[in-house]
């Protein structure tokens, strides 16, 4: 009967996991699958429903070559929606496919919304050869609308990313380019396309050395960013400080600084400040911390408390259980009421040290009487 007793109480234990599972399960599976679907832009009903009149409007301006084309262009809008019938493909490709470089750059911006996935019969056939045909076009605004094509791709669907290597020989013509633009497109593309770490490296040392300063410009600037990794950062920002060009020097500084700047983990952050001499810094956000944690602490436990009775009682099947729900509802009243306080004082302008104790204050004494409403609480359902 013991075990039987407890059987509740290891229910409880093992339900965070269980949930955690869930999360990683959500992130890591489903929502890649699901991320097609959320893209950005507009929201078209489902295939095989008709569009709206305004919608249907615009594509067919869109597609009248009679028009001027800064009239097409504005149509095209619109026309970022998400879907994949073979009529509206159809429609897209088009538009891809038309005379004027401006109305195919603009077409490009549209793929992202009608692709499926790099195994699907329609990017396979029709809209991969499409981009592949448009980063060899003459004009170097088509090329460099359809490198950014692959590289939203990249960004929004991992079935793509992990395609990379397919468009690696485009890629490679692109970041060799006449065009400085193009060339900075399609290595912003190789970047996304999570290459290995020699690849990486390798991409950068080549915009960083390149002859256009408005490469190097671009890509120096990405060395600022915590997202760009590389084992190089350090010395590929010292050889762009010595860059014969002004602006790339400028970058260089600029990115040293947003490098040197960047968020880090707090207790690398509490560890220089600490060392910087900031103590009252260190003070505010070792108290901002506590009064934060303490009351979603003493909730949790105390939830976790009276949940544990609950079901032990109802398992044990006891009048007692029927006790434990006003008491949890009046505790979960009670939390409703911290969550109010601690809201309210977030919103609240506190100008200087003194008055942020104050409010610290008024703080540790609402989260003292809420431990002791807990703890009067527990009395009522306790054996």
């Amino acid at each position: 009967m013991a075990i039987r007793h407890r059987t509740p109480l290891i229910a409880l234990i093992l339900a965070p996991f269980a949930l955690w599972a869930l999360v990683l399960a959500w992130e890591h599976a489903l929502l890649p699958l699901l991320s097609p679907a959320w893209r950005s832009g507009g929201v078209a009903p489902p295939s095989g429903e008709a569009l709206p009149a305004p919608i249907l409007e615009a594509m067919a301006v869109a597609l009248d070559r009679s028009l001027p084309v800064e009239s097409r262009l504005k149509a095209m809008g619109p026309l970022k929606i998400n879907r994949r019938d073979a009529a509206w493909r159809a429609q897209v490709l088009s538009l891809a496919r038309d005379d004027d470089p401006r109305v195919i750059a603009a077409a490009l911006e549209l793929f992202i919304h009608i692709a499926g996935a790099p195994d699907d019969e329609f990017d396979r056939r029709s809209l991969i050869p499409q981009l592949t045909a448009a980063m060899a076009h003459p004009d170097p605004q088509v090329r460099r609308a359809a490198f950014g094509a692959v590289g939203r791709q990249f960004i929004h669907d991992h079935r793509y990313r992990s395609r990379a290597a397919a468009f690696w020989p485009q890629l490679e013509a692109g970041a060799q380019d006449p065009d400085a633009r193009v060339r900075i497109t399609a290595l912003a593309t190789m970047m996304r396309g999570d290459p290995g770490t020699a690849e990486r490296e390798a991409i950068l040392r080549r915009g960083v050395n390149d002859p256009d300063p408005q490469v190097r410009r671009a890509v120096v600037g990405w060395l600022g960013s915590p997202k760009t990794e590389t084992r190089e950062r350090e010395a590929l920002l010292e050889r762009a400080l010595k860059d014969p060009d002004a602006g790339v020097r400028q970058a260089a500084a600029d990115a040293g600084q947003q490098w040197s700047s960047r968020k880090r983990a707090w207790p690398v952050e509490l560890w220089q400040q600490w060392r910087a001499g900031e103590y009252s810094k260190v003070a505010m956000t070792v108290l901002t911390a506590v009064t934060v944690a303490a009351p979603v602490l003493i909730g949790g436990a105390f939830f976790l408390y009276f949940m544990a009775r609950l079901l032990t009682y109802a398992w044990q099947r006891r009048w007692r259980a029927l006790l434990v729900v006003p008491v949890m509802a009046a505790w979960a009243a009670a939390s409703y009421g911290m969550f109010l306080v601690y809201f309210t004082a977030g919103h609240m302008r506190i100008p200087d040290l003194w008055s942020a104790l104050q409010v610290a204050g008024v703080l540790w004494l609402a989260v003292a009487v809420y431990a002791t409403a807990g703890w009067g609480l527990h009395y009522a359902v306790r054996r």
